[in-house]
């Protein structure tokens, strides 16, 4: 399994990829990259690019740059993460062949009158709705006025006393939203499908943490349950295995389980293309970060140091 690191997307690359961290090919004419969204991928794929020798201008439709990790730096214990966007935020400012634009919304028309020779879509993902399947494939939506994604919670939507967190997503994030309420003085239930709370810190050695936390803030723990309805009063669960129905009163329910990437504007310029009656016709337009496939914040690092090694070095540089 490949090492992935938040901050140095070359580890673990060295050798299966030949990347150095502060060795990189230059490019011998100087090409304009147009990279639209200011979070992790974007901020790494300006980097590298820019440090490649690439014409770069970057475009963030909110007034801050970080994405995600500025919102999820908010909640408790993940300050230190905003160090990915200030690294990178901190290293642009200080390039020559690098324009910043925060406050900059792009669509279809504005990348195709900016007239860059490459394109890079980072516009991220959206948390939904969508409820666990034994399958662990997310189905249907579980709907109502009372019902919150992860980003209602980080916008601070969310106003309820009594809140149910339903995470299948089984990383940090479940657990962390739960301990960030409960730290606001809610009465907070934390329900998952797996065996543990935020399971796969078990991987990452923080498992004990989590639960010490959780603990420390009076958070209720349901494992291998599922939800399968919210009437606004009750939410009703069952019992992974053997089905058994069990109920808590809550006033509102947030589901941490599937996110959705955000590709409306790639696809819309990808069909533009496809008419072959655009401007966009000889610029080569891809998609990074979370918009492509969402994951972990080291995922889009990845993802955004891939994609600019890669203008220069052919895609597929590594064997995997």
């Amino acid at each position: 399994v490949p090492v992935r690191c938040t901050q140095n997307a070359t580890a673990g690359e060295e050798w299966r990829r030949g990347w150095h961290p502060e060795r990189f090919l230059k490019v011998k004419q100087p090409e304009q990259l147009l990279v639209v969204g200011g979070g992790a991928a974007g901020l790494e794929a300006t980097l590298i690019a820019a440090k490649q020798g690439y014409e770069v201008t970057l475009a963030e439709r909110s007034e801050d740059w970080g994405g995600r990790v500025l919102k999820e730096s908010r909640l408790p214990g993940l300050a230190t993460w905003l160090r990915v966007r200030d690294y990178r935020v901190n290293a642009l400012s200080q390039m020559g062949n690098v324009s910043l634009f925060s406050g900059s919304d792009m669509d279809a028309d504005g990348i195709e009158a900016f007239g860059a020779d490459h394109v890079a879509i980072a516009t991220g993902a959206t948390w939904t709705k969508r409820l666990y399947s034994t399958l662990e494939i997310p189905v249907g939506y579980l709907d109502g006025d009372a019902v919150y994604t992860v980003d209602d919670v980080l916008a601070g939507l969310v106003g309820a006393a009594r809140i149910l967190v339903f995470d299948f997503d089984h990383y940090y994030l479940g657990g962390v939203l739960a301990e960030h309420l409960a730290g606001e003085d809610r009465q907070v239930v934390y329900a998952t499908p797996s065996g543990n709370a935020s399971a796969w810190t078990f991987m990452t050695n923080e498992l004990p943490y989590v639960y010490r936390a959780l603990a420390q803030h009076r958070v209720e723990i349901l494992t291998s349950v599922t939800l399968e309805s919210f009437d606004g009063r009750e939410a009703h669960l069952a019992q992974l295995f053997h089905r058994k129905p069990l109920s808590r009163s809550v006033d509102a329910v947030v589901i941490v389980g599937h996110r959705e990437p955000n590709d409306d504007l790639y696809q819309e310029l990808c069909d533009r293309r496809k008419e072959g009656n655009t401007n966009l016709a000889n610029t080569q337009v891809n998609i990074i970060g979370d918009a492509l496939a969402p994951g972990t914040i080291a995922h889009a690092v990845h993802s955004g140091h891939t994609y600019a090694r890669e203008l220069l070095m052919g895609a597929g540089s590594g064997y995997l």
